[in-house]
């Protein structure tokens, strides 16, 4: 039993890594077609404006499928690293997803400060 255990660990293990791989490229991929983007436009207008905000739609499709690997990745480790690195990465969702204000940025920065501090000291 805990052979097949250990089997399928690993498996969700290595599924997990290609797919954080191919998650990486697409989003460097949209990243360099931003860029280009951006540098075609000289002076501020309208499309400058949509631009930015294909890119913001395209990182908010990324997080959401760093966070869905995050939490597959605490379903089967059950670790404290795996549960505070899947609540990292949904914060800093919501800080790039969320149109908030500079207190709750604040909050979002200090929460995400108080988990790496908890990573840190227990790893």
């Amino acid at each position: 039993m805990n052979q097949i255990k250990k089997r399928a660990t690993d498996f969700f293990e290595v599924a997990l890594k290609i797919v954080e791989l191919g998650i990486a490229l697409l989003l460097l991929i949209f990243i360099a077609i931003n860029l280009v983007s951006l540098f075609g436009h000289v002076h501020v207008d309208a499309s400058l404006t949509d631009s930015f905000k294909h890119l913001q739609h395209y990182l908010e499709l990324s997080l959401n499928l760093i966070i869905c690997t995050e939490f597959i990745r605490m379903i089967y480790a059950h670790t404290m690293e795996a549960v505070l690195e899947a609540l990292i990465f949904a914060i800093a969702r919501g800080m790039i997803a969320g149109h908030m204000d500079g207190v709750q940025t604040l909050l979002y920065v200090a929460a995400i400060f108080v988990l790496m501090v908890i990573r840190k000291n227990t790893s």
